[in-house]
């Protein structure tokens, strides 16, 4: 038997609540063009991982993200990146405009338990391909992901999973199949290559 390692990505858009609106649709249409994006981006950097083609929604997909870490944990293959994709509009909350959004303490909650153990060891990171989810105005640590990382770290004993976010806002080009990131909403004429400046958080940074 071959012990070739094998890996995975997981493209997630975390919601609570489903409403069918135009803003939901617009939400899945970024999750499709993330995937498509990164599944190029990886392809050009000549990774062996390979994007699930799965769009998970945790509040109505019947085949939800945590049934396909369990999966993976049962076929030896680990998950390089969690993507996660949703608005940041609201202090504190993510998920789709105009729905009650999900606490950073919440969401780390969720991994924690619905992943368990076996689940999160077999994650190497979390990035949240959401605008300013790396923004505080105070420190890293007081972002959302800083919130996210410090509830999953302490919940979970874990301290291997590295958790990715932006300081800007993000733009998914369909045409060049890049994600970009811009410091202005809607202008991106100053925009870069979201893989050079993304926030990373490690456990050691922990306050």
């Amino acid at each position: 038997m071959s012990n070739q390692y094998t890996s995975a990505s997981i493209v997630l858009i975390p919601l609570t609540i489903v409403t069918k609106t135009k803003a939901y649709y617009e939400l899945l249409a970024q999750a499709k063009t993330t995937l498509i994006n990164r599944r190029h981006y990886l392809n050009k950097t000549n990774s062996k991982t390979k994007l699930s083609p799965h769009i998970y929604n945790l509040s109505s997909d019947k085949y939800n993200i945590f049934d396909y870490v369990k999966k993976c944990i049962k076929d030896n293959i680990r998950i390089d990146i969690v993507y996660i994709v949703a608005h940041h509009e609201r202090y504190d909350e993510i998920g789709l405009t105009g729905e009650k959004g999900i606490l950073p303490i919440t969401l780390a909650k969720e991994f924690s338990d619905n992943a368990g153990e076996d689940g999160l060891n077999i994650i190497d990171r979390i990035d949240f391909f959401t605008c300013n989810s790396a923004y505080s105005g105070i420190s890293k640590m007081e972002s959302y992901c800083g919130k996210f990382a410090r509830e999953l770290w302490i919940q979970s004993n874990n301290k291997n999973i590295v958790i990715g976010g932006f300081n800007g806002f993000l733009f998914e080009d369909v045409k060049k199949k890049h994600t970009y990131i811009a410091p202005v909403y809607d202008d991106y004429v100053k925009k870069v290559r979201c893989d050079d400046y993304i926030v990373l958080f490690n456990y050691d940074e922990i306050e």
